[in-house]
């Protein structure tokens, strides 16, 4: 199958959500289809594109840039701060292009921001849609979070403008992807009942060869919380855990440790960490597999947001013992007391951290039984014969309506690389 990727953001380093689902699901499709990207968003650098290239895609380069002046983001405009990033009618001409170019036997667009092309957007070749979370449920997650009259508006208006993006734009697509059955009903909640069967959950994966258990290293009393701190969930989440868990540890365990990893802290985190002791603030690493292997548990205090946490995958991996919250395995094939410890309040929270670090065989029995879990259920191995099951079935039906022979069999593959 001839596959046309339109991405969001450059796929490549995948540090993050949008480009971890782009550049894994390219990866995988790439070794049995021929793939293309037209990317919304230019590399950082050359040895962005050379990565891509070595795995076989072909990179679309669009004739005028795709994103506006951040200046020009404040607009007026009934589209959500996000997607008035775009030049919509640039990026439907470069699509254009590019489908009448590479001619494609199917399209796969990745990136909430990316709904925003649909009413615009030619149908020349069906298309599979991976927005992967719900914004709409994002922002209403964050609500009870916000302070002031002011903020509480904006999220208003937004969480408004994402409902209905989602639920008129979205259902154009020939298929639409989430991560979670949650953000899957929210995305389709106000859709009518055939557009419904276009709404699918594939869950988020790992790449478990790279985020494998390292057996040295450890510290022990040492635990580990990784995140984006740019992002509210994860600000207020290693907020909450400093603030209102540690102490109630270290009064149950002392000499416990800290290492605190990801973008973006700000000065009244760094201050918090100051005044506690013995919590490191490290902010962004390009690899986080020594931190984590670093740790006796991981944590995941997150308590809003959507989709599926990465961070928390893969932690699972590397086989370490996770203490998380609801929140925190949403869509996640894991079962709460044997493959992770869940909490909801500071105290059950602290409990299960003290539980872990007293007992070793605990921490060995849980980080294990997290790590088969992952493996069985969200390795891109396990993961990527769903993905072409989809993309084939959609090909497949287009085909038979517009009575099209495919560029080549629609035979879902199996067994493709972690």
């Amino acid at each position: 199958m001839r596959i046309l990727a339109v991405s969001d953001i450059f796929p490549f380093p995948p540090y993050h959500g949008s480009a971890v689902i782009s550049y894994n699901w390219i990866r995988l499709l790439a070794a049995r289809n021929e793939v293309a990207l037209l990317s919304v968003r230019p590399p950082q650098d050359a040895g962005c594109v050379t990565r891509l290239e070595e795995i076989g895609i072909c990179l679309i380069s669009p004739r005028t840039p795709l994103v506006r002046s951040r200046s020009l983001w404040h607009a007026v405009s009934f589209l959500p701060r996000a997607m008035r990033a775009l030049r919509i009618q640039e990026l439907r001409s470069s699509y254009t292009e590019a489908v009448v170019s590479f001619r494609p036997d199917l399209t796969l667009m990745v990136g909430a921001v990316l709904g925003a092309v649909f009413p615009v957007l030619p149908r020349l070749c069906p298309i599979v849609f991976v927005p992967y979370d719900s914004e709409a449920l994002s922002i209403r997650t964050r609500l009870p979070f916000l302070r002031g009259p002011l903020p509480r508006l904006h999220a208003l208006i937004e969480l408004g403008k994402w409902g209905a993006v989602e639920t008129k734009f979205y259902c154009h697509a020939d298929a639409c992807v989430a991560v979670t059955e949650d953000d899957a009903l929210t995305i389709c909640r106000n859709w009518k009942r055939e557009q419904k069967q276009r709404m699918h959950v594939i869950p988020n994966g790992v790449d478990v060869v790279y985020f494998y258990p390292v057996d040295e290293g450890e510290v022990v009393g040492r635990v580990v919380i990784t995140g984006n701190m740019w992002s509210l969930e994860s600000r207020l989440s290693v907020r909450w855990f400093l603030g209102s868990v540690l102490p109630l540890i270290r009064e149950r365990f002392s000499g416990v440790t800290v290492d605190v990893v990801g973008r973006g802290p700000d000065p009244s985190l760094l201050r918090l960490a100051e005044r506690l002791g013995g919590v490191a603030v490290h902010g962004f690493v390009p690899d986080i597999r020594p931190y984590i292997a670093r740790g006796s548990v991981y944590v995941a205090p997150l308590r809003l947001g959507s989709g599926m946490k990465n961070r928390v995958i893969e932690a699972l991996a590397m086989g370490k013992p996770v203490v998380t919250t609801p929140e925190g395995i949403r869509g996640i094939r894991v079962r709460a007391g044997r493959d992770v410890l869940v909490a909801r309040t500071a105290d059950e929270f602290a409990r299960a951290v003290v539980a872990l670090l007293q007992d070793s065989t605990l921490r060995r029995n849980v980080g294990q039984a997290g790590r088969a879990a992952v493996v069985a259920h969200h390795s891109w191995n396990a993961i990527a014969p769903r993905i072409e099951a989809l993309l084939a079935t959609v090909s497949g039906d287009y085909m038979a309506r517009v009575g099209c022979v495919p560029s080549r069999p629609q035979t879902p593959s199996v067994g493709l690389p972690h």
